[in-house]
C-alpha cells in the first residue's frame, strides 16, 4: 500500500513545523530573486512502496533499491501554481554511497551501483522556501547474471557459436535441422519464438541486450520475437545488460525468397512446367495424370513437428498427392491450432508451379472443393521472376457451406502475358483449426472462348409460400473464358415478395407470396443477350417430389423433402450421398412419410463406388417398412456395385400403392458407395 505525505510550510501560523521542515539555517538564496508575487512552494507529496515514514530527518520515507538497479518515485509539489517546483537532491553527509540521481519532470529516478551502500538523501526545494523532503535509501545485496541459455534453437558445432537459427524471409521457418519431404511436400518446422532464460532466476537484473555482426539480416528481441529483414547471415549476441561477459552468440541465416514460401533458389533450378491444363480430380490416377503433379511444388508453411524428422505420412500435413488410391486432387492441410501457433492472416499451406503465361492466354481456371469446415480460403497469384505480385481473384475465396466447390476463370491481365514466374495457390484459415483442408481439383491456362449458352440445373419447380432454393447454372461451352452468371427476377416476379440473389442464384419465397407461375431469369455475364428461364409454380398444395438429382439435393433436399443419414458417411469425396460401414451393420439413406402412388410407384437409385485397394464392394439393399425389396430382374435381394461408372437398380412398389411408408437405400456390406440418383417414376428409366 503506496502512503502519501504532505509536508506542509507556513511561514506564521505554525512555527513548530517551521522547524522540522526548513534547514536549520536560512535556505541559500537562488542565483535570481524571484518576484515579490511570485507563489512559493508549500509542500511535496512523494509516493513510495513502504508505509513507515514521514519525509522528515527525524523520521525518512524509506525505500529499497537492489545494488546494480534504479527505482522510480514519484512526487507531486503544492501549490499547482507554484512559480518554481524543481528540487535539489543530494546525499547527506559525506557521499560514497554509490547512488546517483536523475529528476524527469516530477519523476525522482534513484540509481544505486553495483558496489553502493545505504544512504539519507534530502531533497530541497530550489525556490528558497526552505520545503524539505528524506528519503532513506535502503540497499539490497546484488545477485548477478551467471548464465544464459536458449531454447527452441538448434545447438551449433561451430566454434564461438553457441546456436544456429536458417530461416527465410516471409516465413517463420526453422530450417537449420534439415528439410521433412515426404514425397513430393516441403515443409520445415515453425519457430515463432526461441526464449531466453537468465540464471539465477533472481538475478537482481535480468536486463538482456542484443547486438549484430552485420546489421539488417534479422531483428531478434530480448524476449525471443524475432524477424527476418533480409536476406544474409550475421552473428546475433545475447547478453547480460550488467553482466556483458555472460552471452550467447546465434548465428542466423536468413535465406532469400521469391514469395514468401518459395524459396528463391528452389524457384531458380525449378524446369518450367510440363503442362497447362492440370486435371488432379480423375477417377483414377493415371500415370498421365500423376505425371501433372511434377509441375507443382507443395510447403507447408505452419508446423509443429518436431525439427528434423522425416515423416512418410502423408496425411500429416498435405495428402492426396496424385497416388493410385486418393486420387481426389492435392489436398491443401493446415496446422494452425491455438497451441501450435500459425497465423489468421498469412497461408497456412500453399502448391506453385513455374509457368510462361502465353501471349494469348486469356484467363487461370481453378476448381477447389472443401471439407465439412467453411473457414478455409483461397487465392491465386502470379509472382514473377523479379518478385512482382499480381493477385488473380483479387482476395481471399471462401466458403458458405461444406463440402462443396468453388469453380472459377481468372482473367490474365495484359501485363503478365509472356511473362514466366509462379502460379501460387494458398490456402489459409480464418479461425485455429487443425484440420480444415481444401482439395485443388483442377487448373488450366486457356485462351479467349466465348459464351454460346446457359443451361440450368432445373428449368422448372415447384415451391411453397416461405421456401427457398437454388438456382443453378452452367454457360456453355464449359471451357467459356467468362463464365459468370448473373440471376434476377422476370418482370411477372418483380412484386411477388420473391427475391434471388444475383450471385448466388438462392431464392427466397415470402410467406405472402401469392400462388401463381412466376419467371426467372439467368444471364451471361459475357453476353447479355444470353440467357435461360426457370419457370417457378409457387402452391399451397401438397408438393410431391421424385428426383433428387446429385449429393446436394440428397442431402440438402428439394422443397425441404430431403433423406436423412442411418449410419456412416465420408464427406471427403464423391459427387453424392457416400455411405461407408464404419463399425456399423447398417448405413443408409432413409426416407419417412413417402406416399406411394400409381404415377410414382417405380423407385431408382444410381450409386458408384471409389476403388481403393484393400476394398471390398458394396451390398445393396433396399427396405420398405423394414423389408427388404429385391430389384426389378434382379436375382438376388441386393445389389452389387463393383464400378467408377454410375450403375442403377429400380424396385416395383406397386403392392404399397395408397401408403406411407419408410423407404431405406444402404449396404451392410463393402467398404463405402456412393449413390448420386434417386428417383420414383412410372418407369424404370434412368437419370
Amino acid at each position: 500500500m503506496k502512503k502519501f505525505l504532505a509536508l506542509l510550510v507556513m511561514c506564521t501560523v505554525f512555527a513548530v513545523m517551521l522547524t522540522a521542515c526548513k534547514n536549520d539555517k536560512e535556505p541559500a538564496k537562488t542565483s535570481s530573486n524571484p518576484p515579490a508575487d511570485a507563489v512559493p512552494v508549500e509542500s511535496i507529496i512523494v509516493s513510495t512502496d513502504d508505509e513507515n515514514g514521514e519525509g522528515t530527518k527525524e523520521n525518512p520515507y524509506a525505500v529499497t533499491v537492489a545494488q546494480g538497479t534504479s527505482i522510480e518515485i514519484p512526487y507531486a509539489v503544492q501549490p499547482k501554481n507554484a512559480a518554481d517546483k524543481s528540487f535539489q537532491w543530494s546525499v547527506e553527509g559525506t557521499d560514497g554511497s554509490g547512488i546517483s540521481f536523475e529528476d524527469n519532470d516530477s519523476k525522482l529516478v534513484i540509481s544505486v551501483a553495483k558496489e553502493g551502500t545505504a544512504a539519507l538523501v534530502k531533497g530541497t526545494a530550489k525556490d528558497g522556501s526552505g520545503v524539505d523532503v528524506y528519503i532513506q535509501v535502503n540497499v539490497g545485496a546484488y545477485n548477478p547474471v551467471t548464465d544464459l541459455t536458449a531454447s527452441g534453437l538448434m545447438e551449433s558445432n561451430e566454434e564461438g557459436v553457441d546456436y544456429v537459427l536458417v530461416t527465410a524471409l516471409g516465413t517463420k521457418w526453422d530450417m537449420s535441422g534439415g528439410l521433412q519431404a515426404p514425397k513430393n511436400l516441403i515443409y520445415y518446422p515453425n519457430l515463432q519464438n526461441m526464449g531466453f532464460t537468465v540464471e539465477p532466476a533472481d538475478a537482481t537484473n535480468p536486463a538482456l541486450l542484443v547486438s549484430y555482426s552485420n546489421e539488417g539480416v534479422i531483428r531478434v528481441e530480448s524476449n525471443g520475437t524475432w524477424t527476418a529483414l533480409k536476406a544474409g547471415e550475421t552473428i546475433v549476441t545475447v547478453s547480460s545488460y550488467t553482466e556483458p561477459d555472460v552471452a550467447i552468440k546465434i548465428k542466423a541465416v536468413v535465406k532469400d525468397t521469391l514469395y514468401a514460401g518459395i524459396l528463391l533458389e528452389d524457384y531458380q533450378n525449378a524446369p518450367l512446367a510440363a503442362n497447362s491444363n492440370w486435371d488432379l480430380d480423375a477417377n483414377h490416377a493415371t500415370e498421365k495424370q500423376l505425371s501433372r503433379y511434377g509441375d507443382w511444388h507443395l510447403v507447408m508453411m505452419h508446423s509443429n513437428s518436431v525439427r528434423g524428422e522425416e515423416s512418410s505420412d502423408n496425411n500429416q500435413k498435405i495428402f492426396y498427392m496424385g497416388s493410385g488410391d486418393r486420387p481426389y486432387g492435392v489436398c491443401l492441410e493446415n496446422n494452425v491450432g491455438a497451441e501450435s501457433g500459425g497465423s489468421l492472416i498469412e497461408a497456412a499451406s500453399m502448391m506453385w508451379a513455374k509457368v510462361s503465361i502465353p501471349e494469348g492466354g486469356v484467363t487461370f481456371n481453378i476448381k477447389v472443393g472443401n471439407n465439412d469446415k467453411v473457414h478455409g480460403q483461397y487465392r491465386v497469384l502470379f509472382v514473377e521472376n523479379d518478385g512482382k505480385i499480381t493477385v488473380l481473384t483479387n482476395d481471399w475465396v471462401g466458403f458458405a457451406t461444406g463440402p462443396s466447390e468453388s469453380v472459377q476463370k481468372l482473367p490474365l491481365p495484359a501485363e503478365i502475358k509472356g511473362k514466366t514466374g509462379a502460379v501460387v495457390v494458398e490456402h489459409r484459415v480464418t479461425e485455429y483449426d487443425n484440420n480444415a483442408e481444401l482439395q485443388i481439383k483442377a487448373m488450366s491456362i486457356e485462351g479467349q472462348v466465348d459464351v454460346t449458352g446457359i443451361t440450368l440445373e432445373k428449368a422448372v419447380g415447384e415451391y411453397r409460400p416461405g421456401q427457398s432454393f437454388f438456382l443453378k447454372g452452367a454457360v456453355t461451352p464449359e471451357n467459356a473464358t467468362d463464365d459468370g452468371i448473373t440471376y434476377d427476377l422476370g418482370k411477372d416476379a418483380q412484386e411477388s415478395g420473391i427475391t434471388v440473389d444475383a450471385h448466388t442464384g438462392e431464392v427466397k419465397i415470402d410467406e405472402k407470396t401469392a400462388p401463381g407461375i412466376y419467371e426467372l431469369v439467368a444471364v451471361s455475364d459475357a453476353n447479355k443477350s444470353i440467357t435461360a428461364s426457370y419457370t417457378l409454380t409457387v402452391t399451397t398444395e401438397e408438393i410431391e417430389i421424385n428426383v433428387w438429382d446429385g449429393k446436394s439435393e440428397i442431402l440438402n433436399g428439394v422443397s425441404d423433402v430431403k433423406w436423412v443419414i442411418d449410419g456412416s458417411t465420408d464427406d471427403g469425396v464423391g459427387e453424392g450421398a457416400d455411405l461407408k460401414i464404419d463399425g456399423n451393420e447398417w448405413s443408409a439413406l432413409v426416407l419417412e412419410g413417402r406416399k406411394i402412388k400409381e404415377t410414382s410407384c417405380i423407385l431408382t437409385f444410381g450409386a458408384r463406388v471409389f476403388h481403393r485397394d484393400g476394398e471390398t464392394y458394396p451390398h445393396f439393399y433396399v427396405k420398405i417398412n423394414g423389408q427388404v425389396v429385391s430389384g426389378i430382374d434382379q436375382k438376388q435381394d441386393y445389389f452389387y456395385v463393383d464400378t467408377d461408372e454410375t450403375q442403377y437398380c429400380s424396385y416395383d412398389l406397386s403392392e404399397w400403392i395408397g401408403e406411407t411408408v419408410k423407404v431405406e437405400i444402404g449396404i451392410t456390406q463393402g467398404t463405402h458407395a456412393v449413390v448420386q440418383y434417386i428417383s420414383f417414376k412410372e418407369t424404370s428409366t434412368a437419370a
